[in-house]
């Protein structure tokens, strides 16, 4: 079962790598939408979407930005001026630093709440 994803997902790089680098796609919607118009069958013979593609790119190891022949942001040494997300424990330290809340649970929200 697993050859068959990774034949499936070869068959169709191709015309992936053709979209991404000559077409302009930079989106999984976008790459689904043009595989979708170009008639491409999906294993299933299903339409494409955007995880069907995501998942098909990753199961050959390919990314944008290596089908556009450019480093990956985390693989280029010494990117400047892009800002780094912090870590959870450096976000929770500076909501206790300002007092703030962290975002509502399910239970919390205004949706969920039982009225007296």
């Amino acid at each position: 079962m697993l050859q068959q994803k990774i034949r499936d997902a070869e068959r169709v790089l191709p015309i992936i790598a053709h979209l991404v680098s000559h077409k302009g796609c930079s989106s999984y919607r976008q790459v689904a939408d043009a595989l979708n118009y170009l008639e491409v069958e999906t294993p299933r013979n299903k339409g494409w979407h955007p995880t069907s593609v995501k998942n098909a790119m990753a199961t050959t190891g390919v990314t944008f930005m290596s089908l556009l022949g450019t480093p990956a942001r985390d693989q280029q040494p010494g990117v400047e001026g892009l800002p780094v997300r912090p870590n959870r424990s450096e976000r929770l330290a500076v909501r206790r630093l300002y007092g703030l809340h962290g975002k509502p649970r399910a239970k919390s929200h205004p949706r969920y709440a039982v009225y007296a």
